[in-house]
């Protein structure tokens, strides 16, 4: 008798970010921002290379448990909407990052900030 092979069904849409994150905005300069929760410190998390911000979608609904994670897309990746999205140079990636922190403590101005990320 032959072995029968199962079929295995996938889907690979993606989940939907409002599953995880409770808000999504963009910056004037058109970085897109993911954040969830309203309390605690602000965890800010950065992507690694060929990811977006939702790759933090899972740890970011444990985090609004107790805190609040902002995550954001480089430029190039996810939702982001800069120009200029081919220029992934280190001092670009990090004067964005800096803009993006700027813009967070403006946000968050009585928080305290943490960093995450992966690559």
């Amino acid at each position: 008798m032959p072995n029968k092979k199962k079929k295995i069904s996938s889907a690979f849409e993606p989940t939907p970010w409002e599953n995880y994150f409770d808000n999504l905005e963009f910056m004037p300069n058109g970085t897109s921002i993911y954040t969830a929760g309203t309390k605690g410190h602000v965890f800010v998390a950065l992507h690694g290379a060929g990811f977006s911000a939702t790759s933090f979608a899972c740890i970011g609904a444990e985090i609004k448990k107790f805190a609040t994670i902002a995550a954001f897309d480089f430029r190039g990746h996810g939702l982001n909407k800069m120009e200029g999205e081919d220029d992934l140079s280190s001092d670009t990636l990090v004067k964005d990052t800096i803009e993006v922190l700027r813009y967070l403590f403006q946000k968050f101005s009585d928080r305290t900030f943490i960093i995450i990320g992966h690559r």
